[in-house]
């Protein structure tokens, strides 16, 4: 079975002061550094992808290729997320009101996203479409995710009380939202091919392109109730950055690094993630 495994956790930290994906806080450039080791118990990889203003953690582990699990760590506790009769299942983010969204591949290899919910699984399906993930939920309990269609172009959608809303750049064929605030302000990237990606906003049903200044590629991942968004771009010199936006200018937040890109993603007031992202969001594959 063919399997694309979007995100890849390189580093966690909690931080004493950053961006929420739910509040107003405003990043410090240079929070004090508190290390946590996030390691469910018994798996040989654990990769923690999402946090809410509680604490509450989720991600994945497994112990091979072909097996993952979904988990949240709430005070301590850890807690198997897995789709009913799902052969691997992904969480990816995480509300105030603990609602969980991601992905799982079913027993025929699909993928589907998922929305848990006090306890209750529900299926997120596109209609018509196949290969569906639901990446960012906010405390309103909007969902954004994408679909694959038959050619591999993205496309994102809104999901708003049962009713999906497609996200589609204009003029671009393949649009990837993966953010989205309590005002339902919404990011993520789009591109015509692969070597030239850039950033979006989508408000009130304006899109705005993103582009770090001189950069390659660029592509916006997170986005808080300030309106401060955080992403990645990659240079001409081939090394990736992290960057902040906020009020219109861009600041550059990670060091360079080579072929691996670390990106600031699922801001939180407890928490910036650091993530190795397979370059299918930014230039090479």
């Amino acid at each position: 079975m063919k399997k694309t495994r979007y995100l890849l956790i390189a580093l966690i930290f909690i931080s004493s002061i950053t961006i929420s994906s739910s509040t107003d806080v405003v990043a410090q450039q240079t929070p004090t550094n508190n290390f946590s080791v996030i390691n469910y118990p018994g798996a040989i990889n654990t990769f923690a992808l999402g946090i809410n203003n509680a604490g509450q953690i989720v991600g994945y582990y497994y112990n091979n290729q072909e097996n993952y699990h979904g988990f949240l760590l709430s005070s301590g506790n850890y807690t198997s997320i897995d789709y009913p009769k799902a052969i691997s299942t992904t969480a990816l983010g995480i509300n105030n009101a603990g609602q969980i969204v991601g992905y799982y591949y079913d027993d025929s290899g699909n993928l589907h996203g998922f929305l848990l919910s006090s306890g209750n699984y529900t299926s997120i399906n596109y209609p018509g479409e196949n290969s569906i993930s639901a990446f960012g939920i906010n405390n309103a309990g909007q969902i954004v995710g994408n679909y694959i269609d038959s050619s591999e172009h993205f496309h994102g959608f809104l999901l708003v009380s049962g009713n999906y809303t497609p996200i589609d750049y204009p003029g671009e064929n393949s649009t990837a939202p993966y953010g989205i605030n309590n005002a339902g302000q919404i990011v993520g990237y789009y591109y015509n091919n692969l070597e030239n990606n850039h950033g979006f906003l989508l408000v009130s049903g304006n899109y705005t392109s993103i582009d770090y200044p001189g950069a390659n590629s660029t592509a916006a991942f997170g986005i808080n109730n300030a309106g401060q968004i955080v992403g990645s771009y990659y240079d001409d010199s081939g090394h990736y950055h992290g960057f902040l936006l906020s009020s219109g200018e861009t600041i550059q937040t990670t060091p360079e690094f080579g072929p691996v890109a670390p990106i600031v993603l699922g801001i939180s007031i407890l928490s910036i993630i650091i993530l190795s992202v397979r370059t299918r969001f930014l230039h090479r594959s």
